[in-house]
């Protein structure tokens, strides 16, 4: 008989959620690449903001923060 720590079956279910979000998040990128159109309500469903930060004297900083469960892209 196997005894499981209660706080390895939480991180095991922790880690099966975040499975399923990444999963659904790609699920949603691939509709998107699939109707081979980029709307506006796609993008208001994928980015929460983007800010634009000036340098003086050398361009743009763009930061882009996404909705889903992607890590924060800056340019």
């Amino acid at each position: 008989m196997i005894f499981l720590n209660p706080e390895a079956e939480s991180v095991q279910e922790i880690r099966d959620n975040e499975k399923e979000k990444v999963a659904s998040a790609l699920d949603i990128l691939k509709e998107i690449i699939d109707k081979k159109e980029l709307t506006h309500a796609d993008l208001a469903m994928l980015i929460d903001k983007i800010v634009v930060y000036e340098r003086k004297g050398e361009g743009l900083d763009i930061e882009v923060e996404w909705n889903t469960p992607f890590i924060v892209v800056s340019e």
